[in-house]
């Protein structure tokens, strides 16, 4: 991986342990709108290359990801493993 994927790789890792470490509930399931927000995107959204830097993470097994329960939009959820 090139310098800055392993700096978007980490960048996308301190922003998930951040919202893990402010949650309130043990095993929260986070949106990529939630992990924007931490990242203060100024769109509320993860440009496409963060995005596909999620999906590696998740591939990789750096961190979990499942679809939402009960959501007919189909949208994915992280968390840390």
């Amino acid at each position: 991986m090139a310098v800055n994927g392993l700096k978007l790789k980490n960048i996308l890792l301190d922003a998930l342990k951040g919202l893990t470490s402010a949650s309130t509930q043990s095993g929260q399931w986070f949106t990529r709108a939630e992990i924007a927000k931490q990242l203060k995107a100024s769109s509320g959204h993860l440009n496409p290359s963060r995005i596909i830097a999620l999906e590696r993470l998740s591939e990789a097994g750096d961190i979990t990801k499942r679809q939402r329960p009960n959501d007919g939009r189909n949208l994915p959820e992280y968390q840390l493993p």
